[in-house]
């Protein structure tokens, strides 16, 4: 377990980040076209809807 305050040089910052990065800029990464799926998929549920399917027949005799 690392405990206490960690200090690093500068100039090694830099050089880690080069050492362990991805190839590319994050510019070039922004400017390509993403391509976006033929048809687009359904939104999230929300959890009321989620569990009003599980337990259909508690909520439809509550209505």
């Amino acid at each position: 377990m690392l405990v206490g305050n960690l200090r690093f040089s500068l100039p090694a910052i830099p050089e880690w980040e080069m050492t362990n990065s991805v190839v590319g800029s994050a510019t070039t990464a922004a400017v390509e076209e993403v391509e976006s799926p033929a048809n687009p998929s359904e939104p999230a549920k929300r959890w009321h809807e989620i569990v009003k399917e599980q337990d259909a027949a508690r909520f439809d005799s509550a209505q």
